[in-house]
């Protein structure tokens, strides 16, 4: 390993495959890394795009999600929607649910061209009949739940002491309210199973 003052002097450490110059990058986007740059295949699940090839197996082994089923609330945009596929990606059968069914459709269609099961079903985390229908839904198709990802959220940017109470209370009930909702009606069902199969 060459020395801060080698460095300094102008000499480049050797590429010992572990690290990169630069934060990662989405799937499938070109990443520097010790003096070139690599295309990021598209295939790798996300928890396994930065190792190296030599542990990429291993980590096949530790996030291999076949037979699970997991349900992604705002799964169809954004970090929800880029879990939702890692998920697939790594062997899970996922439901992505968001309020907009066209989106629903979008990434049920992502899903199952990487060879998973899922469903179309619009939900509002706001309305808890609307997640327990999700939840009914779910369990008549698969029986079970393995995962539940809360990723459905809002925002409203403002400067805090122009910031609107209602507005406020809005994010509020979506972000919190909202997982809340969804771990109770989820959680139940998914406690039950855990305790029956211990």
């Amino acid at each position: 390993m060459p020395t801060p003052s080698n460095i300094d002097a102008g000499e480049t450490p050797k590429d010992d495959g572990a690290q990169c110059k630069e934060r990662p990058s989405p799937r499938g986007v070109q990443h520097k890394q010790h003096g070139g740059t690599e295309e990021l295949p598209k295939s790798q699940p996300l928890g396994l795009m930065w190792m190296k090839e030599g542990d990429r197996e291993l980590g096949r082994s530790l996030f291999d999600l076949n037979g699970r089923v997991a349900v992604v609330t705002g799964g169809t945009t954004g970090l929800g929607h880029a879990i939702a596929l890692g998920l697939a990606e790594a062997g899970a059968e996922v439901v992505a649910s968001s309020r907009r069914l066209e989106q629903v459709e979008k990434a049920a269609a992502e899903i199952e061209a990487l060879g998973r099961r899922t469903l179309r079903v619009a939900s509002d985390v706001l309305d808890r009949g609307s997640v327990q229908a999700l939840h009914d839904a779910v369990l008549g198709e698969f029986g079970k739940v393995d995962i539940l990802v809360n990723a459905a959220g809002i925002t409203h940017k403002a400067p805090v002491l122009e910031m609107d109470e209602a507005d406020w209370s809005r994010v509020m009930e979506t972000n919190l309210t909202g997982t809340l909702r969804a771990c109770q009606v989820f959680g139940a069902t998914m406690s039950a199973r855990a305790m029956g199969a211990s």
